[in-house]
């Protein structure tokens, strides 16, 4: 199938914060990467059935076009809101493996409004979740506590982008995961893509968060300090190792509301 070749070339799409989908904060119930591992009935599912998940997390928006004609068209669901209700594309695609999928999107073209990704049996729908948290003032946020501290799990701290993000956890047999990624990869806005929105969006910024600002401070100047640290072990370690093989020269050296 003609489009589905698009998928495969899509391997070639590379994004520069691809190397940063941190899961930092990200250790809720089902939200970690370890598989199989140390979770017994998944195991047991993945023996018998084939059955496992994976999460899917970005920090970059969706271009809603690419969504739609790269993922949304593709799911095997006979109940598709998303593109109203037509018949998915016939063909080969690696989304095809997936069972169920859940979770949040972040679309380029509403930056303040969170998605829901719905996705059960023969069903798929898209549906507003209501405002990022980084879009609400502060003062409209719940008390400090539990409640707080899963938004600022779920929060950037080295970015500006506060708790937008891509997290879809994805339930099925036989998944080939680097493939569905790069599928889904190539529906995010791209590098240029980015800058554009970045510049779009600065002239509605989000309401002020006092408290999170401060804890980003502190995170970027911990950051910093592990950084030099490690620098100063590294440059002492070289040193070291000068020495050394100057007197033995025979030896070689990771909104709701």
């Amino acid at each position: 199938h003609g489009f589905h070749a698009h998928h495969d070339d899509c391997g070639a799409c590379t994004h520069e914060d691809h190397a940063g989908h941190d899961h930092a904060g990200h250790d809720h119930a089902g939200h970690d990467h370890s598989h199989a591992h140390g979770r017994p009935s998944e195991t047991r599912a993945a023996e018998r059935f084939g059955i496992r998940s994976f999460v899917y997390s970005r920090r970059r928006p969706f271009h809603p076009q690419r969504l739609k004609e790269m993922v949304l068209k593709w799911l095997p669901v006979t109940s598709n809101l998303a593109i109203d209700n037509e018949a998915p594309e016939i063909g080969d695609s690696p989304i095809k493996s997936v069972l169920r999928s859940k979770g949040f999107l972040w679309m380029s073209n509403s930056h303040s409004t969170a998605y829901y990704w719905s996705h059960a049996g023969q069903h798929f729908e898209i549906r507003d979740e209501g405002d990022w948290w980084t879009a609400v003032p502060e003062e409209d946020w719940p008390e400090a506590g539990p409640s707080r501290d899963v938004i600022l799990a779920d929060w950037q701290m080295e970015g500006v982008y506060g708790d937008r993000r891509q997290e879809i956890v994805f339930i099925g047999v036989g998944m080939d995961e680097v493939k569905i990624c790069e599928q889904l990869d190539c529906a995010l806005l791209n590098d240029e893509e980015v800058a554009k929105y970045g510049i779009r969006w600065t002239s509605v910024p989000d309401p002020p968060h006092p408290s999170v600002d401060l804890l980003m401070a502190a995170h970027v100047a911990a950051q910093a300090a592990k950084k030099a640290k490690t620098g100063h072990h590294d440059h002492h370690a070289h040193d070291h190792h000068a020495h050394e093989h100057h007197e033995h020269h025979e030896h070689e050296h990771p909104a709701h509301h």
